[in-house]
């Protein structure tokens, strides 16, 4: 399978990366060893699910994890340390501007 997207890496760190595929429209936010792909809308539900700890339960574990975020699929849940909340955070804050910027432009075309 071949993927031909024009995909564009927006900001990236050492733990993770956040691209927009303008074809799709998606922006694609790894971190670790997980995958979000979001649409505008979805990109900022999550973003603020983040900030304000929506769906986000105290989880202490031996790991250093604190947190345990819900998921949509029944038993698959995403455990997070305050660090890790707050490093996502700070790479979709760098993007915000853009991402207002592709949300514009992508109503104006429809």
């Amino acid at each position: 399978m071949e993927n031909s997207h024009d995909f564009n890496t927006l900001t990236e760190n050492e733990n993770g990366y956040i691209g927009y595929c303008p074809c799709c429209r998606k922006y694609n936010l790894a971190y670790k060893n997980s995958l979000f792909i979001l649409n505008e809308f979805e990109f900022g539900a999550f973003q603020e699910m983040l900030e304000n700890r929506v769906g986000i339960l105290d989880f202490w574990t031996s790991h250093g994890k604190e947190f345990m975020m819900r998921t949509p699929l029944k038993n698959y849940y995403i455990l997070w340390k305050e660090s890790e909340i707050d490093e996502v955070l700070e790479m979709m804050e760098e993007i915000a501007l853009l991402v207002e910027a592709h949300r514009v432009v992508n109503i104006n075309k429809n």
